[in-house]
């Protein structure tokens, strides 16, 4: 086993292209997806249980699959419970805490513990549909608390901590490829303002999300010499492929995230202190290469769409720069909205899953953004 281990890590090359082959099967039998969820997820629970809790967990390296994977599985509709990966990476996790002596910080268990009370005033009509929206708000906070709690001043090597950061960009890779496969020719496809679900095939907004995570991964490998891959060119080609595929999507948030991202890692290590001439020069010559490549790709992928990228990004429609609010989809107003909702809640809220019904109350032009579920329409 440890030999295997060692020559997957020289390797990683071979578990990309391996996923590249596992995307082609996903995009034709997306019904395989199920046995890959279920399988990664017995593995983590197999490894969380016998693996060194002091030294290399390879369920640390499940829970970091899972995440990547998630939405293969859902574009994919592979049968398993929508939240299950949340629920799935917070078991995983939770058995790794168990382990290794649940050290507990009180902070981090009072953020989930203050999200408790507001489910008692959540109501979706029916048990099920009450269920279900205190399923898909709370298992995020529920994964993210358990989460913390383990890995709160945990030192992971080096070497551990680059096989997640590959672990999680392996399912990333398959679900590129499977946007390639799925997605129309791009020649037939009417680029318009709004976000695309052609070249997205799932929801734009989280597969924009996912693929500047994959970004942000390549861009700090790159920089931090963490050599995800074993050839630095394998690593480009793949960020500039998550760019390329992300920038279709026509969904800003996760584009812009990355690089705001990195541009503030590149700060911080500018005006550090204690980072040796060396390395700063290096980012600068990084930002140069960097902005480079992504301006060149940026305008081959506008041309692509005839100029439709730039107006996206640039808020102009039909001619005519944007307002705030039309440029954010709403999003600000949604935000304003928030704040007044909060200031006359702020002891027990409005109740789990409940916000998009009491938005609505206060201005019903936000119902074509909203993408409320069917049991929070009625709003007797």
């Amino acid at each position: 086993m440890t030999n295997s281990i060692t020559y997957r890590r020289r390797y990683p090359e071979i578990l990309a292209g391996l996923h590249i082959g596992l995307g082609l099967v996903f995009a034709f039998m997306p019904s395989l997806t199920f046995l890959i969820g279920l399988s990664a997820f017995l593995l983590g629970i197999y490894w969380a249980l016998t693996d060194s809790v002091t030294g290399m967990n390879r369920g640390l390296l499940a829970a970091a699959y899972l995440c990547g994977l998630e939405l293969v599985l859902r574009l994919s509709r592979s049968g398993l419970p929508h939240e299950f990966v949340k629920y799935a990476v917070a078991l995983i996790l939770l058995i790794m805490w168990i382990r290794s002596g649940m050290r507990i910080h009180p902070g981090i268990l009072l953020y989930f513990l203050l999200l408790l009370p507001a489910a008692l005033l959540s109501n979706g009509g029916t048990l099920e549909e009450t269920r279900q929206l205190i399923s898909a708000n709370l298992s995020g906070p529920l994964c993210l608390t358990v989460s913390s709690l383990f890995l709160y001043k945990r030192k992971i090597p080096i070497n551990h901590f680059v096989g997640v950061l590959r672990w999680l960009l392996y399912p990333i890779i398959a679900l590129v490829t499977i946007l390639i496969v799925k997605t129309p020719d791009l020649a037939e496809i009417d680029f318009g303002y709004g976000s695309n679900f052609q070249t997205s095939i799932y929801g734009p907004n989280q597969i924009s999300s996912i693929l500047g995570l994959g970004i942000i991964i390549i861009g700090l490998g790159l920089l931090l010499k963490l050599r995800l891959f074993k050839w630095s060119w394998v690593g480009l080609i793949i960020g500039g492929l998550f760019l390329f595929r992300g920038l279709l999507t026509f969904s800003r948030g996760g584009i812009v995230t990355a690089f705001v991202v990195l541009a503030l890692v590149y700060l911080l290590i500018l005006f550090s202190s204690k980072v040796s001439v060396g390395l700063r020069v290096r980012v600068i010559l990084f930002v140069a290469a960097g902005i480079f490549v992504v301006y060149n790709l940026f305008q081959y992928t506008n041309d692509l769409t005839e100029n439709a990228l730039f107006n996206r990004y640039a808020g102009i429609r039909e001619g005519r720069q944007l307002t705030a609010e039309t440029y954010t989809s709403g999003r600000s107003k949604i935000i304003e909205l928030d704040w007044d909702i909060f200031k006359e809640n702020w002891v027990l809220g409005v109740g789990v899953g409940m916000v998009r019904q009491h938005e609505l109350k206060k201005d019903m032009r936000l119902l074509p953004t909203l993408n409320l579920p069917a049991c929070l329409l009625n709003m007797d």
